[in-house]
């Protein structure tokens, strides 16, 4: 059973959006234009329009 859940969250994390919600994402939708521009909207725009480098951070 502890190899079941361990596996199942493994790789990922839980996300609290403005509004209260939570959910749980992986690591790698945070890497996508979606988790970018849920976590801040302007500065996915500037990341999709190519004003910032994708080895750049987020402020």
């Amino acid at each position: 059973m502890f190899d079941q859940l361990s596996g199942r969250h493994n790789g990922g994390i839980n996300c609290t959006f403005a509004d209260g919600h939570a959910k749980w994402y992986r690591y790698e939708w945070f890497r996508s234009f979606e988790g970018r521009f849920a976590i801040s909207p302007p500065m996915a725009r500037l990341w999709r329009d190519g004003q910032l480098g994708d080895d750049q951070g987020w402020p």
